[in-house]
């Protein structure tokens, strides 16, 4: 009888801490506040990103119906050259950039653009000087 007690009681133990977890993942992951009008659902990050070509190119990422259109791309460039980022929608037969913006070396930037929601994006970044892409790449969308 006391072991069936001990295996219950760890049971209900691995079961809280379970769901404990993916509350602290969904409430860090999903949402940031930009500031106090706009919340921005995080479609992809990439912390310390760090190529030796001149050339980053992201993972796709998806765009959910429940938000807006606009898909806000933030890049800190850490390395010693400008880059440019460009943001590509993902196309059937060709993929179509949406738009682009630059930023200069040890600085941060960062644009928003129109896009649609059920849709598929990458970010390509690329330095025309054939230095290396150091930095940190963040792309949100708008709740409302």
């Amino acid at each position: 009888m006391k072991k069936i007690f001990v295996l219950v009681l760890t049971g209900i133990a691995l079961m809280s801490s379970c769901i404990y977890a993916s509350n602290i993942e969904t409430a860090q992951g999903i949402q940031l506040v930009e500031n106090e009008n706009a919340f921005r659902g995080v479609l992809h990050t990439a912390y310390n990103i760090s190529v030796d070509n001149s050339t980053y190119t992201s993972s796709n990422f998806a765009t959910p119906s429940s938000n807006s259109n606009d898909i806000n791309v933030s890049f800190t460039n850490d390395g010693s050259s400008s880059v440019t980022v460009k943001l590509y929608k993902v196309g059937m037969f060709s993929d179509k950039l949406i738009g682009s913006f630059d930023v200069s070396a040890g600085s941060s930037d960062y644009d928003t653009f129109s896009g649609s929601s059920k849709t598929t994006y990458y970010v390509v970044i690329t330095n025309s000087t054939g230095d290396s892409i150091k930095g940190s790449l963040k792309v949100r969308q708008l709740d409302q």
